[in-house]
């Protein structure tokens, strides 16, 4: 049995580590085996799993106590991505989750990927790949901006990356591209029939053609904008209000959406709103979180 500084046999190994020896001998040494375990433990942990057996035994064999380099160290995209999940203030929780969805469809791609793994031939082969599995040229796409993102936060926040790494986008390397598929749409026929529509098997089903008409008669407001809107978005004769995609992510050319009160949106708001609510729908408390929403 090999032991740093020592060589044992093992009965001396039994005795020492298996029967714990009281001797002092003994004793001493299973401590200072357990000094070297901390330290290689601790040199593990800082370089994460991307550690090459090169730069574990050059920290393991500097003298004195080890002071790990950085906090993190990893390559691993996994790693990368919980980094940036814990750590994030700003993002909201769909797009946490849609992060969350491509980590893992990645992952069965290629199990522990690491951000060094990913080359303009990979992201080709992984298009290739969903696209003979029959996935949406947009969903692909979706998938590979939120990798280039998990490989900018590498770079630009936690500065892992080595010197060496090539970055697979941009100019000579992989093009992500804009895919716009061709848009359904109800006919006026199809329309009519859905505001005419007067019977229903529940409460919900009424519930929720009312909110699509709302939706509808608002000029196509979204599902977010109608939750997230209040009683004082109402101005006269109109609904203002800003989109919430854009709240947090436009700073410059803000633009809020006028969507006038017709007779119709009137009664709609007396049936689906909530008057004892500072939202209209009522579906939210003042100072909801993300993940609430």
């Amino acid at each position: 049995v090999r032991i740093p500084g020592a060589l044992i046999t093992t009965s001396q190994y039994t005795s020492v580590f298996v029967k714990k020896s009281c001797d002092i001998k003994s004793i001493e040494f299973r401590t200072r085996c357990s000094s070297y375990l901390v330290k290689a433990e601790k040199i593990y942990q800082s370089l994460g799993r991307s550690c090459t057996r090169s730069e574990f035994v050059k920290l393991y064999r500097h003298e004195g106590d080890f002071i790990p380099k950085s906090s993190f160290n990893s390559l691993i995209l996994e790693d990368i991505v919980k980094h940036y999940i814990e750590n994030n203030t700003t993002s909201s929780q769909s797009y946490i989750t849609h992060v969350r969805t491509s980590l893992n469809v990645l992952n069965r791609y290629q199990l522990n990927l690491s951000l060094t793994d990913v080359t303009p031939e990979f992201l080709e082969n992984f298009r290739r790949y969903k696209d003979n599995c029959g996935c949406s040229p947009a969903t692909i796409q979706s998938y590979i901006r939120d990798l280039r993102m998990i490989i900018n936060y590498a770079i630009s926040k936690l500065k892992v990356v080595p010197d060496s790494y090539i970055y697979p986008f941009g100019r000579n390397g992989f093009t992500i591209g804009n895919y716009f598929p061709n848009k359904s749409v109800m006919t006026h026929e199809e329309i009519q029939k859905v505001v005419e529509l007067n019977e229903f098997e529940s409460k919900e089903q009424e519930f929720a053609r009312d909110i699509w008409l709302f939706l509808y008669r608002c000029n196509g407001i979204n599902f977010a904008d109608l939750l997230d809107m209040k009683w004082d978005n109402i101005n006269g004769t109109d609904i203002v209000f800003q989109r919430r995609k854009t709240k947090k992510t436009r700073k410059n050319n803000i633009k809020f959406i006028v969507a006038p009160i017709t007779n119709g949106v009137s009664e709609l708001l007396e049936k689906i709103g909530d008057k004892t609510s500072i939202f209209i729908l009522g579906k939210l408390e003042d100072g909801y979180t993300e993940k609430t929403f």
